[in-house]
């Protein structure tokens, strides 16, 4: 009767690892394993992760699998592969249609659907997903490169986000529908150090003998 949002268990050498409990009935449930890191896992590896999720959702109790899925998300992209020409526009994960942060794309992916089909409508062209505003990319980027470089820390950091007093701005700030109060709010609930830290880390990379501002 409860939708579990990422159950964490454990930090891997290569990654964050938790789950997703989203219960459709008394008896069926759809649970989900998912590790966040720099590489894909093994298909023996995750299933291994999968299989003691599915023991805790379970308590033991026999199971049937009806269904299964794998699948990798690509986090952070930056780079767009270039327009296709008039007619033409790209979609979809590789093309902006996802969250760099989270991964998260129906509700992006939908709306760009319902903005071009506006757009067409109106005698207008194809186009392709707009781009996220450029506070929005820059703390994206930034909380992947902190995850990346403390990810025994990263569970804190969700842990943080959704344990803001006021939910509804975590709500906005993962669908895209954010004020900058909610931005300052998402901010303020994080360790301040730790972001600086890895702020200036970043700014600077040694190249022979003499320093690159990247």
């Amino acid at each position: 009767t409860v939708a579990t949002l990422m159950d964490f268990a454990g930090c891997l050498d290569d990654g964050v690892l938790f789950h997703y409990v989203l219960p459709v009935s008394r008896t069926r449930a759809l649970i989900e394993t998912t590790v966040f890191g720099p590489r894909p896992l093994s298909t023996a590896r995750l299933t291994k992760y999968q299989n003691a999720a599915l023991d805790k959702a379970c308590g033991g109790h026999r199971r049937t699998i009806v269904r299964s899925e794998g699948g990798v998300l690509p986090m952070g992209m930056t780079q767009v592969a270039p327009p296709l020409g008039d007619g033409y526009a790209r979609a979809g994960v590789m093309s902006g249609g996802a969250r760099a942060s989270t991964g998260y794309a129906f509700q992006r992916i939908q709306r760009w659907a319902r903005d071009s089909a506006r757009v067409l409508s109106n005698g207008g062209g194809v186009t392709g997903h707009a781009a996220d505003p450029l506070i929005h990319r820059g703390m994206d980027q930034l909380f992947l490169r902190v995850v990346r470089s403390n990810p025994e820390g990263a569970a804190e950091l969700f842990l943080s986000i959704f344990g803001m007093h006021d939910p509804m701005r975590v709500i906005r700030f993962l669908t895209d529908s954010c004020s900058l109060s909610d931005y300052a709010a998402v901010i303020a609930s994080l360790p301040t150090g730790v972001f600086l830290r890895e702020m200036w880390s970043g700014m600077w990379t040694r190249s022979g003998n003499r320093l690159e501002f990247v």
